[in-house]
């Protein structure tokens, strides 16, 4: 019988989904009823309305005392939540020191834009406004927070005292009503019991209005820095997009024509000292504000390390047995350098907006340690350019020190431009670094060395611009080229790491015990190598439109071409609708085959379920999946079913014309599914067609024949025709061979003969044992039938043959012949008589 293998190598199914919804043109015209009712109410109906603002129904007499002491209660809670409440420290002592902060960062903005600041240097000053002005938004939030619960408060006090005031009056109306006195209807205690409560309900509701006050007071200063803040941001922007327009512009005098005083030495150190401590007090007012997330990073750091030292010493008995693991287990001989590169991976979410202090720092903590790794896993060669590489971070990082000595950062920046272009033709040039080169990777090495023309090109077109005083385009091209590089290594570096923890670790417990890794353990490395190279390539991507100040350009149009809105009929969705849509059913593949594959894999081998059961389970669930998953991507992308009303209801009509044999078919598969009169894996005989049942579809099912070729098979027919299932309850199959003899045969001799060559064969079942059976006297020969039984029911058509031929032989060599039939011929003479011929 044909086995059915893993799923996703043969396996191969379709959904045919449909939606159907009704009852949306009774809920159009519900809503078109209501809205023409609106329109036609006279203008006066309100008039007919009750007042809004009409007295709260007094207390009764005989609750009072249940009810105020409940109002008293709610009144102490609401007090001691507004005696809670607080500004925030963070706020209360930030306010100030972002309010100074603020000041300095706007003179020396101000003073920037006047004198036409690099484009590093704004986007730099950008990055600084971003974290000023994410603070202060996520205080201003906090704030808006506050108060809008005490607002609530102050909503639920309004409420008590008014309706107390009311029970009051109520109370004195009716005491001085009363010719009896007060006394004999309304206690004064009663009186004296609401007076009490609503002094603490008043004296509450000053407090809260006062507390309201303060919050408002500082939620108004913190909307005043939020506006400075965004009007910075506004013109950076503005700036930036200036620089962009007159980028071949000569931006600054040449270095011959500059003022050499800009690069004093004195000069050089006091805006060295002011930018250091500049950027130092924003890391520290950082630390103080999220000191969680460097715990955070300190404490992922140390369990990394732990885990890469504790795998290293897993990793010399699997190196030893599998030499192949060799390369990937260098990246755990530096388990620092790997656990500072992976962390660094995750800083984009530990440190949202982070100072630039900071964001140096950890670009430092993954690129040195990355060159230190990849100098171990790449050919000799290629080390040349990793050394030339990491001196230019090294430069990069003093010229970011000093950013505000703009002649020295110009100066530095026009030789790192020239070494890295006589770096690229040297290595071009060189016959040493070709000569290392091993076969195997040569024509790798030859397709990236074209490309290092290209590169120094740029790199001395970026130093030509910036000596001739082109620094916005000099700047824009050469250090966007230069940290394109950085986080190619840095990315290329984490993937690898990655990818060999990945290897490493399905080699240890408890993914070793899994037999889905164990079968499959290199299909999951590559397939989770293929993933990280994408996000890797994905990342990368995004650093080149960050790199070469695009990115915001290229956001908006891509935002502008998803969200291009048309409609068809009254349906209206955008491009961005439809990736969204068809992002969402794919992912639902994808879980539906990774969880068949674990189900397969691992759970079904466990629970022994037959081949039936479990493709059956499989099968419901993949359907499942797919239709939650469609109809959470309709949902998703903002349709109304009511919407596909009309739709459904012409597909309704379609089922019941053109598409009942499409329904026919889809119903009988679930029959065949769960009913199982025929399980995958089968020997199923349907009509001429006989063979192995190998799928069972949504509309069709696949018979595999003997012949190798595959048969399509409407489910349909299946459950409407007559099907032979030889193997439904077990694999046990007959084999019939009849026998013919010439009569004077002796039939015991027969029969003994036939079953001595059963027994020769170990295909052929002992239990049932093989028979050879007395049929009958045919018209030339005595009939006799050997009949075996076997479990071979892929081979049992050659165990046949060879029965055949064996039984063929051994009569011929017992002297048994084989008839063949014989016929008398008589011819009727003239005179009538016969004569046989």
């Amino acid at each position: 019988m044909l086995r059915r293998e893993s799923f996703s190598r043969d396996r191969r199914t379709a959904l045919i989904s449909r939606a159907f919804a009704a009852g949306w043109l009774l809920l159009a015209a519900f809503a078109a009823g209501v809205a023409a009712q609106n329109s036609n109410t006279p203008a006066n109906a309100s008039a007919n309305a009750p007042a809004a603002n009409s007295s709260p129904t007094p207390v009764p007499l005989a609750a009072v005392i249940a009810e105020s002491d409940a109002a008293l209660a709610k009144t102490r809670e609401i007090d001691a939540f507004i005696q809670g409440q607080a500004v925030p420290p963070a706020v209360s002592e930030g306010l100030p020191a972002t309010r100074s902060r603020i000041n300095e960062m706007t003179a020396s903005t101000n003073a920037s834009l006047a004198d036409t600041p690099t484009l590093e240097a704004v986007n730099a000053a950008e990055r600084e406004w971003k974290q000023v002005l994410d603070r202060v938004v996520s205080w201003t939030t906090d704030m808006r927070d506050r108060s809008a619960a005490i607002e609530a408060r102050i909503a639920e006090l309004n409420s008590l005292k008014e309706l107390w005031r009311s029970s009051e009056a109520a109370f004195r109306t009716q005491a001085e009503a009363d010719p009896a006195g007060s006394e004999s209807l309304v206690p004064d205690d009663v009186i004296r019991r609401i007076g009490s409560l609503l002094s603490a309900i008043t004296e509450t509701e000053r407090r809260a209005v006062a507390k309201r006050a303060e919050f408002l007071t500082v939620e108004s200063r913190l909307s005043e820095l939020q506006a400075e803040a965004e009007a910075m941001l506004s013109s950076l922007r503005q700036q930036r997009e200036r620089q962009l327009v007159n980028i071949f512009s000569r931006s600054d005098r040449p270095l011959w024509a500059t003022d050499p005083a800009g690069l004093r030495p004195e000069f050089v150190a006091g805006a060295a000292s002011r930018t250091l401590s500049l950027q130092w007090n924003d890391l520290s007012d950082y630390a103080r504000r999220y000191p969680g997330r460097f715990v955070f990073h300190g404490v992922l750091l140390l369990v990394l390390i732990a885990g890469l030292l504790w795998a290293r010493r897993k990793i010399v008995p699997l190196v030893e047995e599998e030499p192949k693991l060799r390369r990937p287990a260098a990246f755990f001989e530096l388990p620092v350098a790997s656990a500072l590169i992976v962390s660094a991976l995750f800083s984009i979410l530990i440190y949202p907006q982070p100072p630039r202090l900071l964001s140096t720092l950890v670009a430092a903590a993954a690129i040195i340690p990355g060159f230190l790794v990849v100098r171990r896993i790449i050919e000799s060669p290629w080390q040349y350019l990793l050394y030339g590489l990491l001196g230019l971070f090294v430069l990069d990082r003093v010229r970011d020190i000093l950013i505000d000595a703009e002649l020295a950062s110009r100066v530095i920046f026009s030789f790192e431009m020239l070494a890295a272009g006589l770096l690229l033709i040297w290595f071009y040039r060189s016959k040493k670094v070709a000569a290392n080169v091993e076969a195997s990777a040569y024509s790798a090495f030859e397709r990236i060395r074209r490309l290092l023309p290209v590169g120094a090109g740029i790199f001395f077109g970026a130093f030509t611009a910036s000596v001739l005083g082109f620094v916005f385009v000099a700047y824009l091209v050469g250090s966007g080229l230069l940290r394109t590089a950085y986080l190619a290594i840095f990315l290329y570096t984490a993937v690898q790491i990655l990818a060999s923890g990945v290897a490493f670790l399905l080699r240890a417990r408890p993914f070793s015990g899994s037999s889905a890794v164990r079968n499959n353990r290199s299909l999951i490395v590559q397939k989770v190598r293929r993933i990280l190279a994408w996000t890797a390539g994905i990342i990368w991507l995004l650093g080149i439109l960050n790199n070469f100040a695009v990115r915001e350009a290229v956001f908006s149009a891509v935002a502008d071409l998803l969200g291009y809105r048309f409609s068809i009929g009254e349906i209206a969705f955008s491009i961005g609708d439809i990736l969204l849509f068809a992002a969402m059913v794919w992912a639902a593949f994808l879980i539906s085959r990774f969880v068949r594959f674990v189900l397969e894999e691992d759970v079904y081998p466990r629970l022994g379920l037959g081949d039936g059961a479990s493709f059956a389970i499989s099968s419901v669930f993949h359907y499942l999946l797919l239709i939650l998953a469609f109809f959470i991507a309709i949902s998703a992308v903002g349709f109304e079913l009511s919407r596909f009303a009309i739709v459904a209801g012409a597909i309704g009509v379609g089922l019941g014309f053109g598409l009942q044999n499409i329904i026919n078919n889809f119903v009988s598969g679930l029959i065949l599914l769960f009913e199982q009169p025929v399980k995958v894996g089968d020997t199923v005989q349907i009509g001429e067609h006989m063979g192995s049942l190998k799928s069972i579809g949504l509309r069709a099912s696949v018979v595999r024949k003997v012949d190798g070729s595959d048969v399509i098979v409407p489910n349909s027919q299946f459950i409407s025709e007559e099907v032979i299932n030889w193997t439904m309850l077990d694999e046990r199959r007959r084999i019939d061979i009849p026998v013919g003899v010439k009569y004077g045969s002796n039939a015991g001799e027969v029969q003994k003969l036939l079953l001595d060559i059963a027994a020769r064969y170990d295909q052929i079942l002992t239990d049932p044992a093989p028979a050879a059976l007395f049929l009958g006297l045919g018209e030339s020969s005595i009939d006799f039938e050997l009949r075996v039984w076997t479990v071979d029911t892929d081979g049992w058509v050659a165990l046949r043959s060879e029965l055949v031929a064996d039984v063929y032989n051994s009569l011929n060599e017992a002297g048994i012949g084989i008839p063949f039939p014989t016929r008398e011929i008589y011819l009727q003479n003239g005179e009538g008589g016969d004569e046989p011929k």
